[in-house]
C-alpha cells in the first residue's frame, strides 16, 4: 500500500518540461503561390460539361444560361457549347457568363422565351448525314447506330414533336401579325401604315410582337417596352460587332443544332417612340388598343365599379332591367372599357362580389307568398327576431345557380 500511495503522489506533483526550445518556421517568410484566378475559357471558345470557365473570389461574374456557380464562386459549364460573356437587360449591373449551344446563338435570349436546349424547340436538319449518329448518342449514349425499329421510331417521334412545336409557334406569330396590321390601321390610320416601307414594317412587326410576348407575362406595358427596346439595342450592337454569321460551325454534338436564331431588325428610334406613345394591349384578350395613361385607366375602372355597384336590386333573369344593364356593363364584348382595364381574374373577382350565391331577402320579389307560383322554392331561413328557423318561399331567380345571362 505504501508503494502505491507514493506512486500516486509522484504523478500528481510531476511536471513535463520542453525538451527543445520552440521557434518559428523559416518557410513563413516566403511568398505563397498565386491563386490563379481569372478566365480559363475565352469568348466563343468551345467547352464541354463541367469545364471551369472562370475562377474568382466573390461574384464578379454571375452564371448565365447553361452555367452554374460553385460554393467557391467558380463558374462551370453544364452543356457542350460556346462561351459567352454578356449583360442582361434585367440586371444591367451584373456581368454574366453563359454557354450558347451553337456558334451563332446570341445571349441573352428573350427573357420570356423557354431556355434554349437540345431536343426542345429545335428543328433538326434531316439532310445532315451525321444526324442519326448524333441523335443516337443522346438517346443511347453510344456511338454505333442501332437499326432496331423501336430506336428508329423513337428518333422519328422526337423529330416530329419538334417540328410540330416550331410550326405552332409560327402559326401563332403569323396570326398575331395579321391582327397587328388591323390594329395599326385603327390606331395610326391606313394612310400612315401604307406609307411605311418594307424595312419599317419589318421593324414594327418584330418590335410589337416582342413587346406582346413580354406583356403576356407582366401585364405592364412600360416594362415590356423598356425591355424590348434594350433587347433591340443590344442585339443591333452585337450584330455589328460579330457580323452576320451565316453558317453554324459543326463540332461535336453541335451538328444537330441548325441556325434558328435571327438577329433583330435595325432599330428605328422614331417609330419606337411612336409605339411607346400610342400602342397598348387590352388586359382581357390582349388585342391592340390605343394607349392611355394609368390615371385614366384607374379613373375608368373606379367609375365602372361604381356604376355596377349602384345597379340594385335585381334578380338573376334578363327580364329584370337592372340585371340586363349589369350584364351588358360587365361584358367585354359590349363594353370596350372592360376589355381595356380588366384581365380575366380581376373581372371574375368583380362578378363574384356583385353576383352572390343568394340575393338578400330584403330585395324586391325575393320572398314570395304564393305556393303555386312556379318561381317559388321552399327554404329554411334564420329569423333574427324570433331566433328560429322559418319556412319561407324564395324566388328561384334569387339564386345564382338559376341565373340566365351570366
Amino acid at each position: 500500500m505504501l508503494r502505491q500511495d507514493l506512486f500516486l503522489n509522484l504523478n500528481r506533483t510531476a511536471k513535463r518540461t520542453a525538451a527543445k526550445r520552440a521557434g518559428t518556421s523559416k518557410t513563413s517568410n516566403l511568398d505563397s503561390p498565386g491563386q490563379r484566378l481569372g478566365p480559363k475559357r475565352q469568348e466563343n471558345q468551345y467547352v464541354t460539361p463541367q469545364e471551369v470557365i472562370f475562377t474568382q473570389r466573390g461574384t464578379k461574374f454571375y452564371p448565365g444560361e447553361n452555367a452554374y456557380i460553385g460554393r467557391d464562386h467558380t463558374i462551370n459549364s453544364t452543356e457542350y457549347g460556346f462561351v459567352r460573356y454578356y449583360f442582361d437587360p434585367f440586371h444591367p449591373r451584373r456581368r454574366f457568363i453563359g454557354i450558347a449551344l451553337s456558334m451563332d446563338s446570341v445571349l441573352p435570349r428573350d427573357h420570356f422565351l423557354p431556355t434554349e436546349r437540345r431536343f426542345g424547340n429545335i428543328l433538326l436538319d434531316s439532310r445532315n448525314p451525321r444526324e442519326e449518329q448524333q441523335i443516337n448518342d443522346l438517346i443511347h449514349s453510344r456511338i454505333d447506330y442501332s437499326n432496331n425499329p423501336k430506336d428508329v421510331e423513337k428518333k422519328e417521334k422526337i423529330q416530329q414533336q419538334m417540328r410540330e412545336r416550331i410550326q405552332d409557334h409560327k402559326v401563332k406569330e403569323t396570326k398575331f401579325k395579321t391582327k397587328l396590321h388591323e390594329g395599326l390601321n385603327l390606331i395610326w390610320g391606313e394612310e400612315f401604315v401604307s406609307s411605311l416601307n418594307e424595312t419599317d414594317k419589318e421593324f414594327v412587326d418584330n418590335f410589337v410582337y416582342s413587346m406582346f410576348k413580354k406583356y403576356q407575362n407582366s401585364e405592364n406595358i412600360e416594362a415590356a417596352y423598356e425591355y424590348t427596346y434594350n433587347e433591340f439595342v443590344y442585339d443591333n450592337a452585337l450584330k455589328s460587332k460579330r457580323g452576320d454569321l451565316n453558317e453554324t460551325v459543326n463540332t461535336k454534338r453541335q451538328v444537330i443544332i441548325p441556325k434558328y436564331y435571327t438577329y433583330k431588325p435595325t432599330i428605328n428610334a422614331e417609330l419606337a417612340t411612336k409605339i411607346q406613345e400610342t400602342i397598348d394591349f387590352a388586359k382581357f384578350d390582349q388585342t391592340l388598343i390605343l394607349k392611355i395613361s394609368e390615371k385614366e385607366k384607374l379613373a375608368k375602372k373606379d367609375a365602372l365599379i361604381q356604376d355596377a355597384m349602384s345597379l340594385k336590386p335585381f334578380l338573376y333573369t334578363l327580364e329584370n332591367d337592372n340585371f340586363k344593364k349589369l350584364t351588358s356593363l360587365l361584358d367585354c364584348k359590349q363594353n370596350a372599357v372592360v376589355n381595356q382595364i380588366f384581365n380575366k381574374k380581376e373581372l371574375a373577382e368583380l362578378k363574384d362580389s356583385i353576383f352572390v350565391t343568394q340575393l338578400p331577402v330584403s330585395w324586391d320579389n325575393v320572398i314570395l307568398s304564393d305556393k303555386k307560383d312556379k318561381k317559388a322554392v321552399p327554404m329554411k331561413l334564420y329569423n333574427d327576431k324570433t331566433k328560429e328557423l322559418e319556412d319561407v318561399l324564395i324566388n328561384k331567380f334569387s339564386m345564382k345557380k338559376n341565373a340566365k345571362g351570366l
